[in-house]
């Protein structure tokens, strides 16, 4: 996936799934920017967002749960790059970290079907 932020254009890469303590809820991602070196990342999903996302999707797989970090990736890391600072090693998303407003979007982004509200 690519995505661009001005004023330059950073390529976010998918590279695999990474084995976490109950459940593989990581996944690392290489982030390449022109003219820089590329930085690998590992982006983890805390329990508390996982539930969140639950909570509108129903219990997520763990394929679907990399689809999400995926989704989630491209926004987070697009947000930091464009704020002029450099993607972290290692970073947690936790449900405090996550707009409610946009699980729904990222769901969808991660092609994971909503449950009806009810």
């Amino acid at each position: 996936m690519t995505t661009d932020t001005s004023p330059s254009a950073i390529e976010i890469t998918y590279e695999a799934a990474v084995p976490t303590y109950g459940g593989i809820d990581a996944a690392d991602f290489m982030i390449s920017r022109a003219g820089q070196a590329n930085i690998e990342c590992a982006l983890y999903l805390a329990l508390d967002a996982r539930q969140l996302f639950e909570g509108r999707s129903g219990r997520l797989e763990d394929a679907q749960v990399q689809r999400l970090l995926q989704a989630l990736a491209a926004s987070y890391y697009s947000t930091v790059v464009a704020a002029g600072q450099e993607p972290p090693a290692i970073a947690t998303l936790r449900a405090a970290d996550i707009d409610a407003a946009s699980v729904d979007e990222m769901l969808t982004a991660a092609n994971i079907p909503l449950q009806a509200e009810g």
